[in-house]
């Protein structure tokens, strides 16, 4: 599948720093895309259903 490789650098920062802005997350992990963060936050919503990540206008 798509993006399993950043799965659990991306839950890890989130469950190690909480809430963060997309910037701050993406200097977190520096090897991975905008487009990979990006398709693998959309997906995110596999945890009980319910989004990890909100959207703000």
């Amino acid at each position: 599948m798509l993006g399993q490789r950043w799965k659990f650098p991306i839950l890890w920062h989130l469950a190690d720093e909480g809430p963060l802005r997309y910037n701050e997350l993406k200097r977190g992990i520096p090897l991975i895309t905008n487009i990979m963060l990006n398709i693998n936050l959309k997906n995110y919503t596999f945890l009980d259903g319910e989004s990890n990540a909100n959207r703000r206008n």
